[in-house]
């Protein structure tokens, strides 16, 4: 596999999440509302009750859940699904940021979303991974040696861990 295939997969998947992020931003804000913003919004969702240690480990096993299955579908299928995958993420974003756009002032947007936001930098090169042991698969090709492999699952896993250490001390608050 040629060195400008790997890096460019990995720069497609690289856009493929902040074009799912610009799509879904202009399909959930494509309504005006005049709703006032409710006081009460965190009580809705269960994440806010828990400690910060327990938020944190939910959080943090979700990522990495997320990351292992868009590995898992970009071995099987060439890299193409990690890419419908990491779209769809940044798709699913982009529509809850519009749709809350509407609500919410954007300070509150900006602090609760960016602080953590590297975290799809992890889902990413987990989704590279998958793509790298696709042509492992199909090519009967080591692209990378194993030592290789394994620095990207153990640096893409720390930027995760941090990402969740952030989330659940910072980015939500008690």
């Amino acid at each position: 596999m040629s060195t400008i295939l790997k890096i460019g997969f990995f720069v497609a998947l690289f856009l493929s999440y902040p074009l799912g992020v610009i799509i879904g931003f202009f399909c959930g804000a494509n309504e005006f509302r005049t709703t006032e913003l409710n006081e009460n919004v965190q009580s809705h969702n269960p994440l806010f009750d828990l400690q910060p240690r327990e938020r944190f480990l939910f959080i943090f096993k979700n990522n990495m859940m997320v990351s292992f299955k868009c590995m898992l579908l970009g071995t099987f299928s060439f890299g193409i699904c990690s890419l419908i995958y990491i779209f769809y993420n940044g798709f699913v974003l982009g529509y809850i940021i519009g749709e809350y756009a509407n609500v919410l002032p954007a300070n509150i947007i900006i602090r609760t979303t960016l602080p953590h936001s590297f975290e799809f930098l992890g889902i990413i090169i987990y989704g590279y991974v998958g793509f790298v042991l696709s042509g492992c698969l199909f090519t009967k090709r080591m692209i990378y040696n194993k030592f290789n492999l394994l620095f990207f699952i153990f640096f893409a896993s720390m930027i995760l861990l941090i990402a969740a250490i952030i989330e659940s001390y910072v980015s939500i608050p008690e």
